[in-house]
């Protein structure tokens, strides 16, 4: 069978059109697929052979497929995955990124160094990361792909890359929460925690360690805090995340006042609230229109945040009657 695919593969790559291509393709990748535990590796580098030059033919459906196809295959077809993981199009690349046991270090480095934040991302995803891939994730990263690979428990940090986490962590209180959490490297002290709630850094990166859950806020409460909200009854909305958070109502109150945004995301999400709600309040706050880039920065903050670092940080804060977070610089919109 594979001989017949070989010659069906010379003859479309050279004449076939796109959807003949993609067809053939599939049949090539499904038998792989099929038979990937008993081969041997002499085997899957003819499997190589034969799919690269067809998997470079195809159009960007086909190879999406194609990668979602192999990303979780343990003996994928190496060249295929890394011709895939280098694509221009994170659609496809984003499969292998994330998930290919058959991307080396060295292959990730490459893609980190070369492509945008959105590839950086999908690296940043990966169930482990070395340190040489996360110098280069946290040096090349934006705001959000730090966060992404800050959140990653099996990201591993140099020295260097542990302490320019610190230095953005300043002027970043969700990337500084996060790395309260974290174990720092040897030999480098762990992030200050001072600024999060008020106390002692020791005193608190013990107490954000502790677990700490609430109850999970039903849709019910979540559409009675908007509806709330939108009747124009602002004290009685917080009252009821505070209820759900278990915290004063002036905690609440502060939180929603605070120049910064950060205060009440720690907030909302320790209750499980959706951004939805968070981005109601904002947007009712006084100052300046948010850009759409600023309300994309917000929402990926609000979802790489976890719910329990979150729920600690609020805890902490409440105990020491701050806020939920330390402020940005006055007025801004990170």
């Amino acid at each position: 069978m594979i001989e017949t695919l070989v010659r069906d593969i010379e003859q479309v790559v050279r004449s076939g059109g796109l959807l003949q291509r993609g067809r053939v393709l599939q049949r090539l990748s499904t038998l792989f697929t099929e038979r990937a535990a008993e081969l041997l590796e002499e085997q899957v580098e003819v499997f190589d052979a034969a799919m690269l030059p067809l998997a470079r033919a195809v159009d960007a459906a086909a190879r999406v497929i194609l990668a979602d196809d192999l990303a979780d295959v343990r003996n994928a077809p190496r060249a295929v995955v890394r011709d895939l993981a280098f694509d221009p199009d994170i659609a496809v690349a984003r499969p292998v990124l994330q998930r290919s046991p058959r991307l080396d270090e060295a292959d990730l480095v490459t893609v980190s160094e070369s492509r945008g934040q959105e590839h950086l991302r999908a690296v940043a995803q990966r169930p482990t990361l070395g340190e040489r891939v996360t110098d280069v994730l946290v040096a090349r990263g934006d705001r959000q792909t730090v966060h992404v690979v800050a959140a990653n428990a099996g990201a591993h940090f140099s020295g260097a890359a542990y302490t320019a986490l610190g230095e953005r962590a300043r002027g970043d209180a969700v990337l500084r929460a996060m790395l309260v959490t974290r174990v720092a490297p040897r030999g480098q002290p762990a992030v200050s925690a001072s600024g999060l709630a008020g106390g002692s850094a020791a005193g608190l990166a013990a107490g954000l360690r502790r677990d700490q859950t609430l109850p999970r806020a039903t849709d019910a409460d979540e559409q009675r805090i908007d509806d709330l909200f939108r009747a124009g009854d602002l004290d009685k909305a917080l009252a009821e995340v505070a209820r759900l958070a278990a915290v004063p109502p002036t905690f609440a109150r502060r939180a929603y006042d605070a120049t910064d945004h950060d205060p009440l995301l720690f907030l909302l999400r320790s209750i499980r609230l959706g951004f939805g709600t968070l981005k109601l309040f904002l947007r009712a706050k006084p100052g300046p229109v948010r850009r759409p880039e600023e309300w994309s920065g917000i929402q990926t903050a609000f979802q790489a945040l976890s719910v329990t670092t979150a729920q600690r940080v609020v805890r902490l804060s409440a105990q020491s009657g701050g806020e939920p977070e330390g402020r940005g610089p006055s007025g801004s919109a990170r």
